[in-house]
């Protein structure tokens, strides 16, 4: 069963809530508190010397339900997949911390 536009909408809204609060954001139209988010993202694209996203880092401490090697393999997943196509480009692309959660 197909489902509706307004399900498909109201699942997205839980998600976003879900990743605003995982972040730390408590209010969005609280300057203070987007501010917090902001910081915690500034210079967060990319990877480490281990070959892990800085967003990883992040989600690792603060994420519960998903177990850490289950994280570390879509983390993993998604690096695969960069480097691929970053093979056939002149410039490399880096993804932003919600194209890594797409």
């Amino acid at each position: 069963m197909a489902r509706s536009a307004l399900e498909h909408f109201q699942r997205r809204l839980a998600l976003v809530a879900y990743f605003r609060h995982v972040f730390g954001v408590e209010d969005v139209h609280d300057p203070q508190s987007m501010r917090r988010f902001y910081d915690l993202l500034k210079d967060q694209e990319g990877y480490d010397a281990e070959g892990r996203s800085y967003v990883y880092g992040i989600l690792r401490n603060r994420v519960r339900g998903i177990r850490s090697a289950d994280l570390l393999r879509y983390d993993a997943n998604v690096k695969r997949h960069t480097d691929a196509l970053n093979r056939r480009r002149a410039e490399p692309i880096t993804l932003k911390y919600f194209q890594i959660l797409a």
